[in-house]
């Protein structure tokens, strides 16, 4: 028993247990906690099984105890059961936080209840990655407190508390806690801007969430910065120059950090605007102006590049210079404000200094035809690349050419190519600099002028046409020069404008005359002299006069012609008979018989032909036309025999003449000299010629006829005849050097020989005709030809005397080329060359001078002779520069190789002579002496020489060496390591700085070294050869001594020795070499071996085995070697005569005859294939005889003798002899190889050497077949005898051959039979469905019988025995239909059989009951057709269904197996007709057809559309492609309008070719690449919509089919027709359309349907606004005060049907236009479609075409207040006006027409005057008391929008003037005459009383003129003076001023009223005017018009400015103003 616990809590324990066995009365439950006391105890009954012990410990261990008690005072007890259980343990207290910082939390909790041993404290991340310390337990008798360490700032943590008793541990105590958030790190202003400052900082430590930013002044809104982004903020919109304070927090989770500060200053602002002025190439000025806002304390001013120092000003300075500065460099001028420490942007502007002129060159003597070489000097300043431009005058600006960029680094120099020649250009040069650009340097030059490419000369007998096209670049004109090759000529020369047609002609010339046509091109320039181009010549002959034939003689064998002698040049006539083989006859003309009668006579003549003789005049190789006249010989009666007319390369005829008496016939034979065979021919009476064909070309036959009759022949005549002979082949002429010709050709066919070749001309060459034997090579060499000259080559081949036609070639010898060219002199400024003139015909030189690959200069030299010294100088040369001079001799169409020598330099200071002071072997020490001049050093080189002259050094130096100047008078040096016995060229030079003087030169040469060993070789007869090895270095020959072996060394002298030379002969070498010593011959010879030749030299007609001595020594120039020697013994003499005597299979013996010279005895060997066998010695006094045995048969030997003398041996004599061959053993067939026609035999290899096999088949008894011989090959051993009889029985024998027939084994024989052969033509013919016959033809060879067997049958086989018949048959019956059958046919023949097989198969049964199963009468697919049939009778395999096209084309070919008796055809073409064809299969046969047709229904049209270009005003062309995949026969298109009217219908055939293929009209729109229909609807209505369908039609009209026609479904589409134009019209005399602000537009609308007009006005100035209309044609429309007036109230389908389209027009005005401008009036017309746009708008089409016209409004007239007239006089008035009022009319200086009549009388005609800026005119002749209408208009000049002037008048002004009647004008005149003359008369008056009293009282009055007063009159009496006292005089002014005032008052005062009275009299005047003018305005309308107003307005003519200028003119056209016209819509308001 057990017990289970339940539950467990904090304070309970719950258990349960089984119920105990046994008896039992109840269970006793005890628990005691850890210590053993008993906490509970109870007793329960038996049936209860559970326990729960409450008000526990928790945490605290216990033990339960069980067990059963029975009996009474619980006698009987069980034993207990225990448990240990722990209750579950408390959790801990409250957490409590007593400390959190960024990384730390420090925390605490309260105790557990219960028992607790410890407690566990367990901190927890946020971020599941974080690896966070492990903390220790804290027991419970410790600080119930843990501290938290290396924690995340910011983060989320959770805190576990644990209590831990026993091993159980408590629910958790938790609490979720953050770390302090960190705050931002490194928090400062990163960049600092005008408005802005950007802060960064550095991540907070932790978890954060986002970043809060403050700034102080809050100038700026502030956004979060999340923490992932990046760490930046920047702050906008602050002001320039401010602090500010910025804060950062960091914020978790809504948790903020401490505060991170910074302070920073925004950027002062720059200056707002820099100006550069004054500048220059060295200096610039700089200003600016000052900072807009925002504080500052100076400005700092730099420039860059720093090539001036920076500049720091004041606050209150603008301007700053920098100078000094580099011209065309690019700077960066730069100003920055400064505030403190804090600078603003720097203000830049970017500007070039003035980029310096270069100088630009041009050198006229390197310009070409096409190129303009140019170079320049360098820029100063900065210079990126140089600009270089070249125009012509044509191009009047530069801009229009293409420029050239030349960096400045790269070159200073350009070629302008590509140039037409002859034409003047202007080069301009710009140096560049960035974008700056200095000023152009200009260059005029002119190219040269291109002479002509070529030209065309034609010819008459006296005249030469020539024609030319234009040569290249300009050209004025032509200069054409003829001049004649016969020197008295005068020359001809004609001009030839460019404009002219390019041709002229030459006329009265001499025929057949050779003439030079020149052509020069002449550029003739404005100023200057003309320039003439380079000459192009050609030669030109004019034609030869033919001669005038007649015939003067003609017999039976020749003819005789005449005629007289041609007038002009002629060389020879030509006379050509045909048709003959005979040579063209020349006769040269010779000046003594000249002018004379020319005859010639042709022999040899066939009797009685007609002959065609053709006469030619030959002038200078040009013939004449041909003279052609026809003669025939006299006929001879036939007698003899005589050729035929037939004479051929094969064939020859003969005919004869017919005899007297009777005859019967001919007999004819042909002897061949190298044939046996005769020809023989039998001829019948009347055949009287024959032909013989097939004969060898050029040889020469015997012919013999005979005449028979009645058996009998007569006398053979005999007759000669040759074959043509055939011209040689592949006749080859070609230069060989100079004056030298080589031909080459092959063999021609036939017999021949030889072959004859000629040349022409021949007036140099000694043997002109050459013979060229048949054997000899096939080629010829012509040698002392004429350079230059044009030969003529005939090349004929000779046969029996005759020759061949032969074959020609004309070739030009080589041009020579000049000789010795070189260098003549050289100074500094100039270079000479020499040359010797060429040989042969040279029409000049081309000499030429360049520097590198530049020619500077180069000129034309005329040839004076062959071998003539013939130079020229160049001058004006650069001293010291390479030069290369070349030398070309000219000759009419070609040149000869061009000549130049080594490239020379001008002469330049050179030290003095050097010296060789010592040679050695491989040392040479040189000295000097010291140059002349300023020099640094010295340098030597040496160089190796090749030979005397200069020209042929090496240029590489072997040793070079620089020697400094020691002031010493010689200098020396040796030059070490050099190769002995070579010539050395030693040069120096002295250097001063980098020139080089010319080279002081000499040669040396080292000792050479003597050869190094010495080869000697005795060759044959008495020859010694010497050869040896050279020794190291170079020599130039060597000598050789020989001495014979007697001589002892140093006996002989050199004097003493004989030279060895080729000149001299044997004989005399013996006479001269040979001295008698002791009885001996002594040999003493020397000879000198070049360099050039072989180290090798044969010493000849020496003493047979004597020995010599050879000594050697070597020489190089002046030096010699020392000698080498060696010894060395002639050749011994071969034996003579060897010869064979006797030979057999191993047997061989030879003899000869004694050698000459000293021998001793004779070897005599015997060798197989080079191979030693045996060597025998024959003594010399012996028999010269020998004998060898033993040998192997058919082999060949060689047996040689050699004489033998001390050491030496001879050359042997050899012979070849070979054994006899033996045969093969036995012949082997093996049976596969023996065939019907073939036996293969083979054989073992003879013994025996052996080159072939002879082999040999012959029949057996005589029986057919031929025999056959073979040879083969000795490695072969089998052979095949083919064309064999089959079954025949051969012979076969073979024979071995050694050395062909000279050695022949005996034969070895054997018997074989050929196979017998199967039966021909085995078939099977008669078949039906039962039955057979079999047919075959006789088998080849011998047969007996032949059996037929039949296979699958049962039948016996059947014989047929083998007979004469050609042709066998044999039927078989009752068969089974379609089976298949093999028969077979055998061939026998003794004990050989040969079967034949063929299979053959009955007829099949064709299917039945075929059909067409169609489901219903409309077709549900338009490409399937179904058929169906019954099972036939017989064997078969399947079905075969084919279903064909109407041309009999396969679509589909369909195989059906044997189940199926139903098949649907797919994927048919549309529309076309089939015929299905069934039949039945049976293996490989079919079974007849059986056909049904069916057609299926065809495809609607392709891509249907209407091309948009296609649509016109009264057609529409639709356009559709032919369905894919369908047949159709027509097409029926029809068309209405969208109101079903005008209906139209047609029918359109689909034509095709004769080929099948569709044949239709390509359309014109570019829709796609395949054919379309196309068809034109005609007479449709303008503007009118319409719709139209499309269907395809299959057999129309068919009623033959079932179902009928076939139609496909229907296409439809809309289109509208083009909308007509409406003409525009404005009428120039009617003054209401053309108005001051307003215009009038009329139009006539374009015929058909238009529903609007859309009318722009534009005026050309684009500164004014344009007017856009919409004017809607069926009710009125107003726009912008426009209003349209209609002349009949009809809508547009009323007028197509009333006809009123002619007179219907239409008015509009446009008021509100600008006065005196010009204006552009553009009308479309609009017909609406029934669709509508998207925003309800209808669609619409508008005319293609535009009414245009163009017009100014008129200006503003003279102003009508101010108008007015005055001074009228008796005949005349004034009128007055003032100008317009428009100021801009003011400004313009206006003309006035005037126009006025007197309107008081009737038909009083007007007057016009003008006014040329005045503004008052006089009316003369007026009439009195008259009334006058008068009419004023300014007229202003305009210029339109083509700059053509013009003037427009304004409108006319009118007013009305009366004049005064004769009788008020003189009241008036009166009137005014008298109040005049009053007040003039007062005047006078007043003025006299003055005068008179001062004059009277004053005038003449004295100082000393004393009077009393009483002398004086009393004047007053109450100032009476004291009597007796005196009282002075008054003086003169006194007097005045007292006695004359008063008068003088009086004056003065009637001169006022005078001038009072003048005005009065003035204003009553002019008022008395102005009453009687009477003038006044006219206010009425129709007074106010003026009549006869003439409008002037300026138009552009449609002639003269197409639609497309005048839209280009006028800029916006309707399209662009769409938004605004469909703004006009209806519908759109």
């Amino acid at each position: 028993m057990s017990i289970y616990v339940e539950d467990v809590t904090e304070e309970t324990i719950s258990v349960t247990w089984p119920d105990a066995d046994g008896n039992k009365d109840k269970y006793s439950v005890q628990i005691y906690d850890e210590k053993g006391i008993e906490v509970y105890k109870d007793e329960l009954a038996p049936t209860i099984l559970e326990k729960t012990f409450k008000s526990l410990v928790p945490g605290r261990r216990y033990q339960i105890c069980i067990q059963s008690l029975c009996g009474e005072d619980d006698l009987s007890t069980s034993a207990p059961i225990c448990q240990h259980q722990r209750t579950k343990v408390a959790q801990p207290g409250t957490i409590s936080m007593k400390n959190i910082e960024l990384g730390r939390i420090f925390f605490s909790w309260e105790k557990s209840v219960g028992d607790v041993d410890h407690y566990t404290v367990d901190v927890s991340s946020s971020d599941p990655g974080e690896n966070i310390p492990k903390l220790d337990p804290v027991g419970r008798d410790r600080w119930l407190e843990s501290n938290a360490d290396g924690l995340t700032a910011g983060r989320l943590y959770t805190i576990s508390v644990k209590a831990v008793s026993g091993g159980d541990v408590s629910e958790p105590r938790t609490i979720r806690i953050r770390t302090k958030v960190d705050k931002p790190r490194e928090t400062h202003i990163a960049a600092v801007g005008e408005n802005t400052l950007m802060v960064t900082w550095d991540q907070a430590t932790g978890d954060k969430d986002r970043y809060m930013l403050a700034i102080e002044p809050k100038h700026a809104t502030c956004k979060p910065v999340e923490a992932n982004d990046d760490l930046v903020q920047i702050f906008t919109n602050l002001v320039p120059g401010t602090s500010y304070k910025i804060s950062i927090t960091t914020v978790k989770s809504g948790s903020c950090s401490e505060v991170s500060s910074c302070e920073g200053w925004t950027r002062p602002l720059p200056p707002s605007r820099i100006r550069l002025s004054k500048i220059i190439e060295k200096s610039i000025t700089v200003s600016w102006d000052h900072v807009p806002e925002g504080g500052y304390e100076s400005y700092r001013v730099s420039i860059d590049p720093a090539d001036a120092g920076e500049c720091l000003l004041s606050a209150e300075n603008q301007e700053c210079v920098f100078s000094g500065l580099t011209p065309g460099r690019e700077y960066t001028v730069g100003v920055v404000a400064i505030c403190g420490d804090c600078s603003s942007r720097r203000k830049i502007s970017k500007i070039r200094t003035t980029v310096n002129t270069p100088n630009l060159i041009i050198e006229s003597q390197n310009v070409t035809k096409n190129c303009i070489p140019v170079h320049w000097t360098r820029s100063e300043g900065d210079c990126d690349k140089y600009k270089l431009t070249i125009y012509t005058e044509k191009d009047e600006m530069e801009t229009k050419s293409v420029p050239i960029f030349i960096r400045n680094e790269s070159r200073f120099e350009y070629t302008f190519d590509r140039l037409v020649p002859g034409r003047e250009y202007t080069v301009s040069l710009v140096a560049i600099s960035g974008r700056g650009h200095s000023k152009p340097s200009r260059r005029v030059k002119r190219t040269i002028v291109a002479e002509l490419a070529s030209f065309n000369l034609s010819s008459t007998e006296d005249c030469i046409d020539a024609e030319w096209k234009k040569a290249e670049g300009d050209a004025s004109g032509y200069l054409v020069s003829l001049t004649s090759s016969v020197p008295s000529d005068e020359e001809k020369k004609k001009f030839i404008g460019s404009d002219e047609t390019l041709k002229t002609s030459f006329n009265q010339l001499v025929p057949g005359r050779n003439y030079i046509v020149t052509i020069h091109t002449v550029v003739r320039p404005i100023r200057g002299d003309d320039v003439f181009s380079s000459p192009v010549s050609h030669q030109k002959r004019t034609d030869v006069k033919p001669p005038k034939l007649k015939v003067d003689m003609v017999t039976k064998t020749s003819i005789r012609v005449k005629w007289p002698d041609v007038v002009g040049d002629r060389d020879e006539y030509r006379l050509h008979l045909s048709p003959t083989d005979q040579t063209p006859v020349r006769l040269v003309v010779t000046a003594e018989k000249s002018f004379q009668d020319k005859e010639y006579t042709f022999d040899g003549l066939v009797h009685g032909k007609l002959y065609e003789i053709t006469a030619f005049t030959i002038s200078g190789g040009q013939y004449s036309k041909a003279e052609t006249i026809n003669v025939r010989t006299l006929v001879c009666p036939p007698k003899n025999c005589r050729p035929g007319s037939t004479r051929t390369c094969t064939a020859i005829s003969v005919q004869w003449e017919e005899p007297d008496g009777e005859y019967d016939g001919f007999y004819l034979r042909l002897f061949d000299p190298f044939d046996v065979q005769q020809s023989k021919i039998n001829k019948d009476k009347g055949e009287l010629c024959h032909s013989f064909a097939n004969l060898v070309s050029g040889r020469k036959y015997t012919i013999t006829i005979e005449t028979m009759n009645e058996g009998e022949r007569s006398e053979n005549v005999k007759i000669h005849l040759q074959t043509e002979v055939a011209d040689p082949q592949c006749l080859a002429v070609v230069p060989d050097g100079n004056g030298k010709l080589r031909a080459s050709w092959k063999h021609c066919e036939g017999d021949k020989r030889g072959y004859l070749m000629m040349i022409s001309p021949n007036d140099t060459i000694s043997s002109p005709t050459r013979f060229i034997k048949h054997n000899s090579p096939l080629e010829h060499k012509f040698s002392g030809l004429v350079p230059g000259r044009l030969y003529s080559i005939t090349l004929c081949a000779v046969s029996y005397g005759e020759q061949s036609k032969g074959k020609s070639k004309d070739v030009r010898a080589t041009v020579a080329s000049p000789h010795n060219v070189y260098i003549d002199t050289k100074t500094e400024r100039s270079m000479s060359v020499s040359w010797n003139g060429s040989h042969g015909e040279v029409d000049g030189y081309l000499v030429s001078i360049s520097d590198e690959s530049v020619t500077l200069q180069q000129v034309c030299i005329k040839h004076r002779g062959a071998g003539i010294l013939m130079g020229y100088t160049f001058q004006e040369l650069t001293p010291g520069r390479m030069y290369k001079v070349s030398v070309t001799a000219i000759r009419e169409d070609g040149s000869s190789l061009t000549i130049s020598p080594p490239p020379s330099r001008t002469v330049v200071s050179q030290p003095n002579s050097v010296e060789i002071v010592q040679e050695t072997v491989d040392s040479i020490l040189v000295s000097w002496l010291e140059a002349n001049g300023c020099k640094d050093r010295y340098r030597i080189e040496i160089l190796d020489a090749h030979g005397p002259h200069y020209q042929e050094l090496t240029e590489v130096a072997l040793q070079k060496y620089e020697l400094e100047v020691n002031n010493t008078a010689r200098y020396t040096h040796v030059f070490p390591n050099l190769t002995a016995g070579k010539r050395y060229y030693i040069r120096v030079l002295a250097e001063s700085g980098n020139d080089k003087s010319s080279w002081t030169t000499t040669f040396g040469r080292t000792v050479p070294l003597p050869p190094e060993g010495i080869e000697t070789l005795a060759i044959q007869d008495t020859n010694i050869e010497v050869r040896w090895k050279p020794g190291n270095g170079e020599y130039d020959q060597h000598s050789i001594f020989l001495y014979s072996e007697k001589v002892q060394e140093g006996v002989v002298s050199d004097t003493e020795l004989v030279r060895d030379t080729e000149s001299q002969s044997e004989a005399a070498l013996l006479a001269n070499n040979m001295e008698d010593c002791e009885g001996g011959l002594i040999h003493r010879r020397w000879v000198d071996i070049m360099r050039t030749q072989e180290t090798a030299y044969t010493f000849d007609g020496l003493e047979h085995g004597r020995l010599y001595v050879i000594r050697i020594t070597a020489k190089s120039g002046d030096k010699e070697s020392k000698p080498k020697e060696d010894m060395i013994r002639t050749t011994v003499d071969t034996p003579k005569e060897l010869r064979e005597t006797y030979h057999e299979e191993t047997c061989i013996a030879v003899e000869w005859n004694h050698a000459r010279g000293v021998k001793d005895k004779y070897f005599v060997d015997i060798t197989p294939k080079n191979c030693f066998v045996e060597s025998k010695c024959v003594g010399a006094d012996g028999p010269l005889k020998c004998r060898f045995e033993g040998l192997y048969p058919g082999r060949l030997y060689v047996v040689s003798v050699r004489t033998s003398c001390d050491e030496s041996m001879s050359e042997p004599i050899e012979m070849h002899i070979r054994t006899t061959a033996i045969p093969p053993e036995e012949i082997l067939i093996i049976e596969d190889d023996v065939r019907e026609q073939a036996i293969t035999i083979s054989w073992p290899e003879a013994q025996c050497d052996k080159d072939h096999y002879r082999v040999r088949l012959i029949p057996s008894n005589g029986d057919q077949g031929e025999v056959q011989e073979e040879e083969i090959s000795s490695y072969v051993e089998m052979y095949s005898f083919n064309n064999l009889v089959p079954g025949q029985l051969y012979n076969i024998s073979i024979h071995t051959l050694s050395g062909r027939k000279e050695s022949e084994s005996r034969p070895f024989v054997i018997q074989r039979r050929t196979r017998v052969a199967k039966v021909n033509n085995l078939k099977a013919s008669d078949v039906d469905y039962t039955s057979l016959t079999v047919q075959w033809e006789q088998a080849n060879g011998v047969q007996d019988c032949y059996r037929i067997d039949l296979n699958p049958g049962g039948q016996q086989p059947k014989y047929v025995d083998a007979s004469e018949v050609a042709l066998f048959n044999v039927v078989f019956d009752d068969l089974t239909e379609g089976r298949l059958y093999t028969i077979h046919v055998t061939t026998i023949s003794g004990e050989e059989t040969a079967t034949a097989e063929i299979s053959q198969r009955t007829k099949v049964c064709p299917p039945s009951k075929v059909q067409v199963i169609r489901q219903n009468t409309v077709r549900s697919s338009q490409e399937d057709v179904t058929v169906s049939w019954s099972r036939p009778s017989g064997d078969l395999s399947g079905y075969q269904l084919d279903i064909f096209d109407c041309k009999n084309n396969v679509q589909l070919d369909k195989s059906v197996c044997t189940k199926h008796t139903r098949y649907t055809f797919q994927g048919l073409v549309a529309g076309r007709k089939y015929r299905i064809d069934s039949r039945t299969i049976s293996g490989e046969k079919d079974s007849d057809l059986c056909s049904i047709y069916e057609r299926t229904v065809p495809r609607p049209p392709d891509d249907v559309q209407i091309p948009e270009q296609d649509v016109s005003l009264n057609s529409l062309k639709v356009t559709w492609k032919p369905p894919r995949d369908s047949d159709e026969e027509c097409y029926l298109l029809s068309i209405h309008n969208t109101k079903g009217l005008e209906k139209q219908e047609v029918e359109i055939p689909k034509e095709l070719n004769k080929n099948g293929t569709l044949s239709s009209k390509r359309s014109t729109s570019n829709v796609d690449l395949c054919d379309r229909l196309e068809h034109i609807f005609k007479n449709l209505t303008a503007g009118t919509e319409y719709r139209f369908s499309v269907l395809s039609v299959s057999a129309k009209g068919s009623t033959s089919m079932p179902n009928g026609e076939r139609k496909s479904i229907q296409i439809e589409k809309q289109q509208m027709t083009l909308v007509a134009k409406p003409i525009l019209h404005i009428d120039e005399k009617d003054p209401d359309q053309i108005q001051k602000k307003a215009l009038l537009l009329t139009w006539i609308p374009g015929e058909g349907k238009t529903d609007a007009y859309c009318i722009r006005i534009s005026p050309f100035d684009r500164s004014k606004s344009a007017k856009t209309l919409l004017v809607d044609e069926v009710k009125s429309f107003c726009t912008n005060s426009t209003c349209l007036h209609r002349d009949e109230d009809q809508r547009p389908d009323d007028r197509l049907s009333t006809g009123a389209e002619a007179e219907r027009h239409y008015h509009h005005k446009v008021d509100d236009l600008e006065c005196l401008t010009e204006y552009e009036v553009t009308m479309t017309a609009r017909s609406y479609k029934e669709k509508r746009n998207a925003d309800g708008t209808p669609k619409s089409r508008q005319s293609n075409g535009k009414a245009h016209w163009i017009t100014f409004t008129k200006p503003d007239p003279p102003q009508r207040e101010r108008i007015y007239c005055g001074n009228e006089s008796y005949d005349s008035f004034m009128l007055y006006w003032q100008p317009p009022k428009d100021p801009e009319s003011r400004r313009t200086t206006h003309n006035y027409k005037i126009r006025y009549q007197n309107i008081s009388s009737e038909n009083m005609p007007a007057t016009e005057l003008y006014s040329q800026g005045n503004t008052q005119v006089k009316i003369e002749n007026k009439a009195a008391n008259a009334k006058y209408r008068i009419e004023i208009a300014s007229i202003t000049k305009v210029t339109n929008h083509v700059k053509i002037e013009s003037e427009i008048e304004s409108e006319f002004v009118e007013v009305t003037y009366r004049t005064l009647s004769w009788m008020e004008n003189v009241a008036r005149y009166v009137a005014a005459g008298l109040i005049q003359l009053t007040i003039i008369a007062i005047v006078l008056t007043s003025l006299g009383s003055f005068v008179g009293t001062y004059f009277g009282n004053c005038v003449g009055t004295d100082d000393t003129d004393r009077r009393s007063v009483d002398e004086y009159p009393t004047i007053a009496t109450n100032s009476t003076p004291a009597s007796g006292t005196e009282t002075p005089a008054p003086s003169a002014q006194t007097c005045l001023r007292e006695k004359a005032w008063t008068p003088f008052l009086t004056f003065i005062a009637m001169l006022i009223i005078w001038v009072i009275v003048s005005i009065f009299t003035f204003v009553c005047w002019v008022c008395l005017n102005k009453w009687n003018a009477r003038v006044k305005t006219v206010k009425n309308d129709e007074e106010a018009r003026v009549e006869g107003v003439q409008r002037t307005f300026v138009k552009a003519k449609a002639s003269d400015f197409s639609i497309e200028e005048i839209d280009n003119t006028i800029g916006d056209t309707l399209e662009e103003d769409s938004s605004e016209i469909t703004q006009l819509l209806p519908g759109n308001g």
